[in-house]
């Protein structure tokens, strides 16, 4: 029988994965948007009912695209015909940055929720790392 990975290592895993699909939701415009879909589904699946590192990765998600996105959103105006493309001033964003961002907020808001309930659920709400609590001591079990 293996041995069962730290606690910490979904979140990680999580963490990583959310960061990407966040990136790759605003980097691949409409790919990006049909990919994450199906990426999301394959490691929700994967982490079943673990509600903290699910929470983690649209959390995660969330913040890294609507943070590309308010960058690009903030620093430039509206484009003329609704879309960026050749004949636009290049530094307009396309009329639907700013529904994306308004999706990319309110999954990271899901995310969040979602990750405090885990730890609510937990029983616990020191975040650990490497087995120990906030104050230092070894947890039980590691």
């Amino acid at each position: 029988m293996m041995p069962r990975a730290p606690g910490w290592v979904p979140l990680f895993v999580a963490g990583v994965l959310g960061v990407l699909a966040g990136y790759a939701s605003v980097a691949l415009a409409l790919v990006g948007w049909v990919l994450v879909p199906i990426l999301s589904f394959l490691v929700i699946a994967w982490l079943k009912f673990r509600l903290k590192a699910t929470g983690v990765y649209l959390t995660l998600l969330g913040a890294t695209g609507s943070a590309i996105l308010m960058r690009t959103v903030i620093g430039s105006q509206p484009c003329s015909n609704g879309s960026a493309g050749p004949g636009s001033p290049p530094t307009c964003y396309a009329s639907s940055s700013i529904p994306a961002l308004v999706v990319l907020v309110v999954i990271a808001a899901f995310g969040l929720v979602m990750l405090v309930t885990g730890f609510i659920r937990a029983g616990s709400t020191k975040l650990t790392l490497a087995g120990r609590d906030s104050d230092g001591q070894r947890l039980r079990g590691h």
